[in-house]
């Protein structure tokens, strides 16, 4: 809580702790971050005296009141008010209200105090700066309500005279207003009427008080401000060297780049960092450098030291006399600014001696300017020397909020022989430039060194030839006054050679960088862009560039950008005078559904003018590198390239998934021999064969036909099959190869599969190979299936152990229907044929494991974690026999913070899908379907279960609502089964609650997985989640099972009185209830074969619990004997 007054401290620790006379607030934040801005307000008699909010998971804070005070609370909203509770006694420890989540904003408690304390006369001390006061005056005062506002009444003093006047007054406990002036009234201080210590009255602001019970000393503010006064920093005041030679810099440095530094500077968090631009958080840090590109600053986010040192090279102040100075550029913007220490030490390891500190923030924004600091180093003249800078993490505000940042550093001090200044550099070539600097004084000779060279010099200005092209040059020039009296180096100053063109054969790779040789177009909408590694976004762009480990150029298609922006950039000036056929190379990689378009032109850099496209693609072409190769038709000798990409959208209107990437652009001469494998046709199925054709396409790339090579294939890294081409393969055919020899591909699984082109004299044999695959899926056998006997006219049901298609024939025939069981009323005794269809799913229980077992790291087949996450730990969800469905369960608490995916290994659009799950709801319950197999990518749906009401959100857009027990009649959750089906030949979703229909809705949206995420407010338990899939392109069992359905005349029979059967849940794992009007006399349940594997006698209920949790999986037969006759049915353990 940030209190106006520290008077509540003292009341809180020592003159209430044992009075009545606090409301305390107990305040929580069920995730465990704090509010996230959010708090709450406290006002007392109509003034704002406190406000609170909770840091981490819980605070407790309270305010102490006078009887007869009226109190208010008010709640301010924050990010996210969902996580947010708290609760208020009055000072007789009376609850006044429990609240959250979701706060009321606004106003939302008014009361009376009943607190125990009274008004008592107390001495008040207070203490204003007047140090930034520019208007003249002699005696402060402090005028309130409690004195009329008699101008001079209580005057303040400043007895150690340290700029901070006082005044005690005794005073009675209440409310009071109240403002600084100085001689009566001739000055006085305007305050800022929404500052936290005013009354807010815009026209007659005044600060306000609430004095207790005990002496209280108020904290000194600054004239005119709710805060202490910020003082600038120690300005730099420049030399005197008192006719001790003339100032001189011998030092600096503008972090461009930090050549020489030494300590903690790295790249991560909590160390000194090399940067341009703004910081990597907001609300922190400069907007840019001082001076030049780079500037040092320290990265506060979580990690890294807490202390951090970095040391400047060498500083020679050995021919300085007199006086010395130090000079930094400093930016110290955040609410989280710590402190930073300058120190200097003759040794690069220290120990260094400390000659100025800062601590706080002083910039009020980050565009505000940098403020320099000065250092004296007088005491360090005649000597090398090393200066540090140390920054010590913050202990308050916004811990990522304080981000430091230094830049030119400078040192000064009395020279009799001043170094050169003002270099400056022109007339740059590829091979030379001109550079000039100002004598430091009447000298006449100076040594220039240039890149470590030096050379004497006569003149103030110097030609440099023979210099490499594209070359960094740093240079430096030292004044020679007279024999053995040379000045320091000036400072450094640095240029870049232009580049000349490049011979070819060239070939850009990027691992460098973007090389300076190569431009961006200034007049597009963005750039292209240099990586490694995958792009950010999920399903677009390369996952590394072409070779493994290096760099690759590409287009970033996620916001800000839209439809249709274009980046083009330009390659560097390439020489192909040398070649005979010049060809252009480079690789592309085009994947995602929002893939635009590619371009390539040609240029003829002696015009600058375009010769005309050499390469197009639109659309997306796969999670691959694609190489290309273009000969060039053109008479120019010197060409360049302009490479263009014009951003598209998929059908949701989105531009993200169409990262492009190009690699390896160049120009070589073109192969006289060159095969390239450019395409392969293996087949996958259900039921493959021993003699599968594999089919192999070749290219000839090359300048010459080719009739004498080799194709082969191996299979799963077995012998190759090599066959022999004697055929004339001309340049720019394609031979479509099918190889005599068949492969055996009859086990189902995946074959993978390596080609190969052997051409003994090619010239490029990295396009001769290729990998494949296929798989022969697996084929279901035949089903076991059970028939019927019924009475003419009744309904029959055949049944099968695995979901079936039924024919009326054991060949051909007519569909009759699918699922492992159907109705059938034939009028005569019928066969029906039964063909499985293979599925896909997954069952669990969690009673295989033990409590406290994490769910991933056990059964990482079917489990994940969110990505960033590592199983078997906080990000893991564990295993609890707490609320078991006879059993154990999967415990899913926001408490926890984890969050964890079931995965379906592939993503569903066709066919059936089927998910089921038992939930006991303690709190609210949720999770959401994922659209694709990279976890996060997509969002199918959203299911949330709260207070007995399920939804369904699709886009954000309720589709359904329905209806669950939440609990007991005694208020207890209770276990609820949800189903949810969906057939994808129409798209529509049906969505059930223990077996009862809640409605349809549609949604074609393919489902990889369900995310068991546990948001704010949710806790529940998880039991029995089971998914099923059934796609079109299923492969059949080869052969169908025969299921008889027996249709007698019962016509001379009389009716048996069977009543209402029912048998629940079918299919089931096991356990399930057999349900009857009639009573039930006698249970006899068989298998297939007829064998009895359960009996049940002398019942005489109408409903019977049975456990065939110990027997295989499978079908079964219940003969139920009944007082009014028998009944059979079937019934399936999954």
């Amino acid at each position: 809580m940030k209190k106006i007054f520290t008077l509540f401290t003292m009341f809180l620790t020592a003159t209430f702790a044992s009075a009545q006379c606090h409301y305390v607030v107990d305040m929580q934040d069920s995730y465990g971050d704090g509010w996230n801005g959010a708090s709450i307000d406290v006002s007392v008699n109509g003034s704002t005296v406190a406000n609170m909010t909770c840091s981490g998971s819980g605070s407790i804070d309270s305010i102490a009141t006078l009887n007869g005070d009226v109190v208010e609370f008010s709640f301010n909203s924050g990010s996210w008010d969902s996580e947010i509770t708290f609760q208020i006694t009055d000072p007789s420890g009376a609850a006044l209200g429990s609240y959250g989540p979701n706060p009321a904003v606004g106003v939302f408690l008014t009361n009376t105090s009943n607190a125990t304390c009274v008004p008592t006369t107390v001495n008040v001390t207070f203490q204003v700066d007047m140090g930034l006061v520019t208007s003249a005056f002699t005696t402060p005062e402090v005028n309130g309500t409690w004195n009329s506002w008699c101008g001079n009444c209580n005057p303040m003093t400043d007895a150690d005279g340290d700029g901070v006047w006082e005044a005690t007054i005794p005073l009675l406990s209440g409310n009071y207003e109240y403002k600084y002036s100085a001689d009566a009234w001739t000055i006085q201080e305007m305050n800022d009427p929404t500052a936290s210590c005013t009354n807010g009255d815009p026209v007659y602001t005044n600060r306000v008080l609430s004095v207790g019970t005990s002496d209280m000393t108020i904290s000194t503010v600054c004239w005119g401000s709710c805060s202490a006064c910020v003082y600038p920093p120690q300005a730099a005041v420049g030399v005197n060297c008192a006719g001790n030679g003339n100032p001189g810099l011998v030092f600096t440095d503008e972090i461009d780049p930090t050549t020489g530094w030494s300590g903690d500077i790295g790249t991560g968090n909590g160390y000194w960092r090399i940067n341009s631009g703004g910081t990597t958080s907001s609300g922190t840090g400069p907007t840019a450098a001082h001076s030049g590109a780079d500037y040092l600053f320290f990265e506060t986010s979580t990690g890294g030291l807490d202390t951090a040192t970095a040391i400047t090279p060498a500083i020679d102040l050995t021919a300085g006399g007199t006086d010395a100075e130090l000079s930094f550029w400093m930016h110290a913007y955040g609410s989280g600014i710590g402190t930073l220490r300058v120190g200097a030490s003759t040794s690069a390891t220290g120990p260094f001696t400390e000659l100025y500190s800062w601590s706080g923030q002083y910039q009020a924004n980050q565009t505000d300017p940098y403020y320099q600091v000065g250092v004296n180093m007088a005491s360090y003249v005649g000597q090398m020397v090393y200066v540090s800078f140390t920054y010590e993490r913050g202990t308050s505000g916004v811990s990522y909020q304080g981000d430091i940042a230094i830049d030119l550093i400078q040192a000064n001090t009395c020279l009799n022989c001043v170094a050169p200044s003002a270099l400056t550099t022109s007339n740059v070539t590829g091979t030379s430039a001109d550079v000039s600097w100002t004598a430091g004084g009447t000298e006449t000779e100076w040594f220039l060194i240039v890149n470590g060279a030096g050379t004497s010099q006569t003149s103030t200005n110097a030609s440099l030839t023979g210099l490499t092209p594209n070359t960094a040059y740093t240079y430096q020039v030292h004044a020679i006054c007279a024999v053995g009296d040379t000045s320091a180096a000036s400072p450094a100053s640095s240029f870049t050679t232009s580049c000349t063109a490049s011979v070819a054969p060239t070939n850009e790779t990027f691992d460098a960088g973007f090389s300076n040789c190569w431009s961006q177009d200034t007049a597009d909408t963005f750039d292209w862009t240099v990586d490694a590694g995958g792009t950010p976004s999920p399903s677009t762009g390369p996952s590394d560039d072409f070779t493994g480990g290096g760099n690759y150029m590409y287009t970033e298609a996620s916001l800000p950008r839209a439809y249709g922006d274009v980046a083009t950039m330009y390659s560097e000036v390439i020489d192909i005078s040398g070649l005979t056929n010049p060809e252009l190379r480079f690789l592309n990689h085009m994947y995602g559904d929002a893939m635009g378009t590619l371009e390539v032109d040609l240029w003829d850099a002696s015009t600058g003018t375009v010769v005309g496209n050499v390469f197009t693609h639109t659309g997306d072409r796969g999670n691959q590198w694609n190489e290309e190769l273009i000969m060039l038709s053109t008479t120019a000798t010197l060409v360049q390239f302009s490479i263009t990409a014009t951003l598209d959208s998929n059908v949701n209107g989105q531009t993200w998934p169409g990262d492009m990437a190009i690699d390896e652009f160049g120009v070589r001469e073109a192969a006289a021999n060159d095969l390239a494998v450019v395409a392969a046709a293996v087949a996958s199925g259900c039921d493959l064969t021993a003699t599968e054709p594999i089919e192999l396409w070749v290219v000839n790339q090359g300048l010459v036909a080719e009739s004498a090579f080799d194709l082969s294939y191996a299979v799963n890294g077995g012998t190759p099959v090599v066959e022999s081409i004697t055929s004339t393969l001309n340049p720019g055919d394609t031979l479509k190869h099918v190889f005599a020899a068949t492969a055996d591909m009859t086990a189902d699984g995946v074959y993978n599969l390596d080609f190969a082109c052997v051409l003994s004299t090619d010239n490029d044999p990295a396009d001769n190979t290729m990998m494949s695959s296929a798989e022969n899926y697996y084929t279901p056998m035949a089903p076991v299936t059970m028939g019927d006997t019924i009475c003419n006219g009744d309904t029959a049901m055949v049944s099968a152990d695995e979901y079936s298609y039924w024919y009326d024939a054991a060949t051909g025939g007519n569909l009759v229907g699918e699922g492992d069981e159907i109705d059938v009323m034939p009028t005569a005794t019928t066969s029906y044929y039964a063909e499985a269809a293979a599925t896909a799913g997954h069952f669990e229980d969690f009673d295989s494991y033990n409590v406290g077992d994490y769910i991933v790291a056990s059964d990482p087949s079917n489990w994940d974690v969110w990505p960033g996450g590592t199983p078997g730990g906080a990000y893991d969800m564990q295993i609890d026999d707490a609320q078991g469905n006879g059993g154990n369960s999967l415990r899913v608490d926001n408490a926890d913070g984890t969050d964890v995916v079931l995965e379906f290994g592939e993503a569903f659009s066709s066919g059936y899908f089927y998910y089921s799950m038992d939930m006991y709801i303690v709190g609210d319950g949720y999770i959401n379907f994922q659209e694709q197999v990279t976890i996060g990518a997509a969002w199918n749906m959203s299911i949330t279960m709260i207070g007995g009401v399920l939804n369904v959100d699709v886009d954000g857009a309720s589709v359904l609502t329905g209806a669950y027990t939440a609990t007991n009649p005694t208020g207890n959750p209770v276990w609820n089964t949800f189903e949810f089906e969906c057939d994808y030949s129409t798209g529509t979703w049906e969505v059930f609650v223990n077996g009862t229909s809640q409605g349809t809705f549609v949604n074609a949206d393919p489902v990889a997985s369900v995310n068991i995420y546990p948001g704010a407010g949710v806790n529940y338990y998880l039991d029995n989640v089971e998914w099923g899939a059934l796609k079109d392109d299923a492969c059949r069992s080869a052969s169908r099972t025969e299921a008889v359905v027996t249709v007698e005349d019962c016509s001379n029979i009389l009716e048996l009185a069977k009543g209402d059967l029912d048998v629940y849940p079918n299919p089931n794992n096991g356990s399930f209830t057999v349900e009857n009007s009639v009573d039930i006399v006698k249970l006899t349940i068989t298998d297939v074969h007829g064998k009895i594997v359960q009996s049940i006698n002398e019942i005489n209920l109408n409903k019977v619990d049975v456990d065939l949790t110990d027997l295989e999986k499978g079908m079964y037969m219940i003969n139920i004997e009944t007082k009014k006759g028998t009944l059979t049915e079937s019934v399936i353990v999954q």
